[in-house]
């Protein structure tokens, strides 16, 4: 959650520099005014603000499904678990390359989920059954839709597989369940449509602490929790529910009815409703020990967007800005724009696109390119203007170290994404991504904190 976060915060960096990283300013002083940093403010009020935006939206974004970690030596792995494993491959005959790739260690936190179809299907069926501790010997089989690594393609692989943990979803009271069902009268005769089509409506998805409002004119909201709670993923239970006469009257029925309902579990989500529930991986893995630490981790972050958010508010810009850098963005934001407002513009001349275009048409790109060249000529400015002002650089030694953590985070998270792309090293992300973009955002990454230290806060 905290890369996610940050992820967030570098985003603006990315959209401002992509089209210019690499290329710096002789003097982007010339072009801009901007008061002492000391003097430039950021309210403790705007950071509260904005902080508690962040937290709602942390909170939104949380919704999903938390496993609860199985402590029994003798749990066994079921359909829907989370599974905890590590893996290598037992064949001399792949490259070291290829070997990497395909290697994870405990550290790396890889699951398996029987029946999610998010890995070989070799290693979601070998898992069932099996205990924490346990050692397997798996093999997979490879096609071109499976890789595009052209020595495993055809090729079936003998992985050793251990089993490290073991998770489960488990129904509780906070939670909201996606239920598939059949129902039919208790007394075995057929159901009625019109009630089937009642209880779809309101019990496919079952949010168990805001049940009282919706079910109670129909059914016991309390027996149904009761019947839920405690079930797992994929489970199937069997369980009878009361409609009262006074809903059955409006079927034909002057009595009570019983309604047998036959259920599967498909998903199991809770919408957290407190900072604490989103601490769950952290401290799982050591990162926070509490609410207070993540919301500082939190705030902190707040100060440094707001910082430079001042800063930008702050700088006044000449309107004569660098022509040479000014003709290359507008070049791309005027393509950028026609495509928004033709499509696929390759293949026209500039004479064909204007034939196809209507004055009014023409103008609104124009537009459009000179507003967005404008703005990201002055955000770059700020920066490169920044960079120097506050002495920020980065030495080989903390780019080299630094592309080995990023590629370490994106092998953590995006393994599948690397394996795709045959991204095996920290160069060959560095290849993929390209070197100056990196470098920018590296900086970036530089910048804020120390930028955050420069600005007064007030009340």
């Amino acid at each position: 959650m905290k890369k996610q976060f940050l992820s967030l915060l570098l985003i603006l960096l990315l959209l401002l520099s992509l089209a210019s990283c690499g290329s710096a300013y002789e003097h982007p002083e010339r072009y801009l005014t901007l008061p002492p940093l000391s003097e430039i403010t950021v309210s403790e009020e705007s950071i509260d603000k904005q902080l508690k935006e962040v937290v709602k939206d942390l909170l939104e974004n949380m919704e999903g499904e938390h496993y609860t970690p199985l402590s029994g030596a003798q749990e066994t792995v079921r359909k829907g678990d989370r599974v905890h494993v590590s893996f290598a491959p037992n064949d001399s005959s792949l490259s070291a390359e290829t070997v990497k790739l395909l290697t994870t260690e405990e550290k790396d936190r890889m699951y398996v989920i029987p029946g999610s179809d998010s890995m070989p299907k070799a290693f979601e069926n070998a898992v069932l059954g099996t205990k924490a501790g346990d050692v397997l010997s798996v093999q997979v089989s490879y096609t071109d839709e499976d890789t595009d690594i052209e020595e495993l393609i055809g090729k079936t692989v003998s992985f050793n597989l251990t089993v490290h943990r073991i998770a489960r979803l488990t129904v509780k009271e906070h939670h909201s369940v996606k239920l598939q069902f059949t129902a039919e009268l208790a007394d075995g005769s057929v159901p009625i449509d019109q009630i089937l089509s009642l209880l779809k409506g309101g019990i496919e998805t079952v949010a168990l602490n805001d049940l009282e409002d919706t079910f109670d004119e129909v059914f016991s909201a309390i027996a149904l929790r009761e019947h839920l709670v405690g079930l797992h993923k994929y489970d199937e239970a069997t369980f009878t529910l009361t409609m009262i006469k006074e809903t059955a009257e409006a079927y034909g029925y002057d009595r009570d009815i019983d309604i047998r309902f036959h259920v599967t579990v498909n998903a199991i989500s809770e919408i957290p409703t407190e900072l604490t529930d989103l601490l769950v991986d952290e401290m799982t893995y050591g990162v926070y020990t509490d609410a207070d630490a993540y919301l500082t981790f939190c705030r902190d972050l707040v100060k440094e967007e707001l910082a430079l958010n001042a800063v930008m508010a702050a700088a006044v810009f000449d309107e004569k800005l660098p022509e040479k850098e000014y003709d290359e963005f507008y070049t791309e934001n005027y393509n950028a724009a026609l495509y928004s407002v033709v499509g696929d513009v390759s293949g026209y001349t500039p004479e064909e696109l204007q034939n196809m275009l209507s004055q009014e048409a023409l103008d609104k790109v124009e537009a459009t390119a000179h507003e967005n060249t404008v703005k990201e000529l002055r955000e770059r400015l700020m920066l490169e203007y920044l960079y120097d002002l506050l002495d920020i650089t980065i030495s080989d030694e903390e780019y080299t170290e630094k592309l080995k953590e990023l590629f370490d985070s994106y092998y953590e998270e995006y393994y599948y994404m690397l394996y795709y792309y045959n991204i095996t090293t920290p160069e060959a992300l560095e290849s993929y991504l390209g070197k100056d973009y990196l470098i920018v955002q590296f900086l970036y990454e530089k910048l804020l904190p120390i930028l955050k230290n420069h600005i007064t806060y007030t009340k």
